[in-house]
This record gives C-alpha cells, sequence and structure tokens, in this order.
C-alpha cells in the first residue's frame, strides 16, 4: 500500500529489524495500564475485570494466610465490591463494580486494596522472629478491563476459572482453594 506521500507503508509498519524474524506490529507495545474511567452505559452494570501482581513472580500468594488477609482487605477497601476472585501464586485476579457514583478511580482503589493487604500481613508476620517481611512487592499499577456484555463477562470468568488448570496447578478449576465471591455481581 502507498501513502499519500508516496512511500510503501507496508515497510514502514511492518519493517524487520537486522537480526530477527518477526515483522514489528504497527502500533507500539503498551508498557502501563490506561485507565479509562468506567462508561456508565443505560441499564448495564458497571464490572471490572482486575488483575493485581507482584515482583519477584513467585509462589507468594496462593495460600491460606494470604486468602484470609485479601478477603478482609477487599473489605476495608470498600470504594469499590470485589465479586469472584481467584488467588494465583504470583497475581490475583477479580471482578469488581464501584459501591458509589461516581467511581473512585481504579488505579487509586486497587493502590488502596494493595496496601490494606500488605498492613494486614505484616501485621501477622510481627510474631513471627523468622520473617522480617514479605519477599515480594506489589507492581505499582493494576490491569482493568471494563466488562461489554454478559457474554464478555462469562469469558473472562472462564478464562480466570482455566488459570490454575493451565499453569497445572489442579486439573480441576473447582479443586483450587485460593478462590471465592465476596459479593455477586450479576449481569
Amino acid at each position: 500500500m502507498v501513502s499519500r506521500n508516496g512511500e510503501d507503508e507496508s515497510s514502514l509498519n511492518h519493517a524487520v529489524p537486522p537480526g530477527s524474524a518477526q515483522p514489528r506490529p504497527p502500533w507500539p507495545e503498551r508498557k502501563h495500564p490506561v485507565h479509562l474511567p468506567p462508561v456508565e452505559r443505560h441499564n448495564t452494570p458497571i464490572i471490572l475485570f482486575v488483575t493485581l501482581a507482584i515482583q519477584p513472580r513467585g509462589p507468594y500468594l496462593a495460600n491460606a494466610s494470604f486468602h484470609k488477609v485479601f478477603g478482609s482487605a477487599c473489605a476495608d477497601a470498600d470504594a469499590w465490591s470485589v465479586g469472584f476472585y481467584l488467588i494465583m501464586p504470583d497475581h490475583a485476579h477479580l471482578f469488581c463494580r464501584p459501591a458509589r457514583i461516581p467511581a473512585v478511580p481504579i488505579k487509586r482503589w486497587s493502590t488502596y486494596l494493595k496496601e490494606r493487604i500488605a498492613k494486614r500481613l505484616r501485621a501477622d508476620m510481627e510474631g513471627e522472629p523468622s520473617v522480617s517481611r514479605v519477599p515480594w512487592k506489589w507492581l505499582p499499577d493494576c490491569w482493568d478491563t471494563q466488562m461489554r456484555d454478559g457474554e464478555h463477562y462469562h469469558q473472562k470468568w472462564e478464562y480466570i476459572l482455566q488459570n490454575p488448570v493451565r499453569q497445572g496447578l489442579v486439573t480441576v478449576p473447582s479443586d483450587w482453594p485460593w478462590q471465592g465471591v465476596l459479593n455477586e455481581l450479576r449481569w
């Protein structure tokens, strides 16, 4: 395809760097989440799919202590209501909806939630002399996607459920113990 100035656009957008077998995509790769404000649509719920991750990656979150702290911190961070969630060894997926309108920005809420979790974990570990601090830290942001419709919500729910199966941690999603529903979020 030729652009308005006469240049071949296919060579501009899909140039192969020297030594590379893959063409570059015509768009830059996103390094940070966008965090668009939730869109209010007539007679449809606002439900976001959110992922919180840690660094370094490792088997730190999928345990009874974190699971308990996660649930109580979600209750404290009440600007958004958490529905179904699933905790993986190095990240957590959840669905949430704003508890009030206008909604608190999801980035601000997720930062508060992560702070509450970290404080509770540190408080739980104070009595353990061998542990001075958690060996991981939260990534400074979160990934969020607003559900477009009931089908999109169902697809993301299935994606979350299959996560421990894809990772080889269980053979059936219902066997994964680090999941639950804190509030019912109906589409």
